[in-house]
């Protein structure tokens, strides 16, 4: 397994192949907007809490953005934790083929054992923990 991270420096992150980054630019480059987040991707991650709000603040923390003009898809991501750096993993298969990627936001154990208990009622009434 190989490991590294990645940092975040406005608290969103997203995954794709590096032959989808000149499409980026290219939808990037051709509009007309002062901020892409505030003037583009803003209203999508909203969207995207009204269609699927379990699991997400009201402004949205994910989206699976297409590219325009293409077929690329990018999931994109709020961090949840602000800025930072996050470890990421990569699992292979048997023929070393890429089978898994975790980004490891928070220590789950840590952030669901008995310590945390009392901080439950703070939680959204919109996101699911899983406890055993």
């Amino acid at each position: 397994m190989i490991f590294f991270g990645f940092g975040v420096d406005a608290g969103l992150g997203c995954i794709t192949d590096k032959e989808v980054l000149p499409f980026v630019d290219k939808f990037v480059d051709g509009i007309a907007v002062d901020n892409v987040y505030d003037d583009y991707f803003a209203e999508l991650f909203s969207q995207s809490y009204k269609e699927h709000p379990n699991n997400q603040r009201e402004a949205g923390d994910w989206i699976n953005w297409t590219v325009p003009g293409t077929s690329y898809q990018i999931p994109m991501f709020a961090s949840g934790f602000g800025d930072g750096s996050y470890p990421v993993y990569f699992a292979y298969d048997d023929n070393e083929e890429i089978c898994g990627l975790y980004i490891q936001f928070i220590d789950i154990e840590l952030a669901l054992s008995d310590e945390d208990e009392d901080e439950d009622e703070s939680e959204p009434d919109n996101f699911v923990f899983l406890k055993n």
